[in-house]
C-alpha cells in the first residue's frame, strides 16, 4: 500500500478479482500499510488515510457501484460485494477508524 498510483489500485483490484474468479471465490484482498517492508527498503509506509482511501475506492469498485479513478469512471459487473477485504493494521488509530466504519477495520 506504499504506492498510490491510480494504476496500481486498478491492477490490485483486478488482479484480487481474477483470483477471486480462478480459486472459486476463495480470495481475499488483505492491505496494510507497508511499514515493516517500507522501512526495511528506506521507504515511508502509507499513511492510514491513504489506507482508508484505497479500501473505500476497493469497496466501490467491488460493490459494483460506477467509480472515478485517475479520471476515467469505471465499473464491474458482476460484482464481487462478498469479496473480503482484510486490514492488517494495528493500533489506537485503527481501532478508531474500524469502529467509525460500517463494515470495520
Amino acid at each position: 500500500m506504499t504506492n498510490r498510483s491510480p494504476g496500481i489500485r486498478l491492477t490490485t483490484a483486478s488482479a484480487i478479482a481474477t483470483l477471486d474468479d480462478a480459486s472459486e471465490g476463495r480470495a481475499d484482498l488483505v492491505v496494510g500499510t507497508g511499514y515493516s517492508s517500507a522501512y526495511i527498503i528506506g521507504r515511508k509506509a502509507a499513511t492510514l488515510a491513504d489506507m482508508a482511501e484505497s479500501v473505500a475506492l476497493w469497496r466501490s469498485i467491488y460493490g459494483g457501484k460506477r467509480t472515478e479513478l485517475g479520471g476515467s469512471w469505471i465499473a464491474v459487473d458482476p460484482p464481487y460485494a462478498r469479496l473480503p477485504i482484510v486490514i492488517a493494521a494495528t493500533g489506537r488509530k485503527c481501532w478508531r477508524w474500524r469502529d467509525a466504519s460500517p463494515t470495520g477495520c
